[in-house]
């Protein structure tokens, strides 16, 4: 029991450095959205248009195509050693697979403009099949996704 407690204090006093680190003196923040995770609006845009446009970024980018329809998108790639060993230990066990860091773009219609919405999350799998997810919020990791959405052509909602 003493050892188990020691270890998430280890892992809470890793993750409080990591999060101190991102905050302290970082790059420049883009603005957040009303709902707290990327979002971005393609003008005179299909649906299937801005589809075509994340799976063609995720596949360039070294990602791997789970899902791709008109109104969804969604990529995985491996995370980082240092962070799946941190995620690793504070949502499974040592018999889990290595965590997966994935993208859900969901892409919808307004009008003549398609509005996407991105969610992030980490995953891995016990030794008996049952899944567990953390929802990645890092400004980072917001960040890189919200700038790649602008990269292919969004503009900020």
């Amino acid at each position: 029991m003493f050892k188990r407690a020691l270890k998430l204090s280890a892992v809470v006093a890793a993750a409080l450095s990591v999060t101190a680190c991102e905050t302290e003196g970082g790059g420049v923040e883009i603005a957040r959205t009303a709902s707290g995770h990327p979002e971005a609006i393609f003008a005179s845009a299909t649906p299937a248009n801005v589809s075509a446009r994340i799976t063609s970024m995720c596949a360039t980018n070294g990602s791997t195509i789970v899902q791709s329809t008109p109104n969804q998108v969604v990529c995985s790639a491996n995370l980082s050693i240092f962070t799946a060993a941190l995620i690793q230990t504070m949502i499974t066990n040592q018999y889990a697979t290595t965590p997966e860091a994935f993208v859900r773009y969901s892409v919808f219609e307004v009008g003549s403009d398609t509005h996407v919405q991105a969610y992030e999350w980490a995953e891995s799998t016990m030794a008996f099949g049952q899944k567990r997810t953390m929802e990645i919020t890092t400004h980072a990791q917001l960040d890189a996704v919200q700038a790649a959405l602008i990269g292919i052509g969004g503009v900020m909602p």
